[in-house]
């Protein structure tokens, strides 16, 4: 996320204007093999959980889960 401090700081439409860009081209780039797809998923939806709730909290379990796993 510190990486992001600079998309943070504009306004919130145009961050979420960047937010559905970046899935937009990992969804994209799931069918595409130049695009990382999974990698502008991931900022994609790191950029939008600032602004929304849900996916705040889907990310935050996401997360979870992965340290779960990765302890075992």
């Amino acid at each position: 996320m510190r990486r992001l401090r600079g998309l943070l700081r504009l306004p919130r439409p145009a961050r979420m204007a960047v937010g559905v860009a970046l899935l937009v081209l990992g969804v994209l780039g799931l069918f595409l093999p130049v695009v990382q797809g999974l990698l502008f998923l991931a900022v994609g939806v790191a950029v939008l959980s600032v602004d929304v709730v849900w996916l705040a909290r889907w990310r935050r379990r996401f997360a979870a889960r992965l340290r779960r796993k990765a302890r075992r």
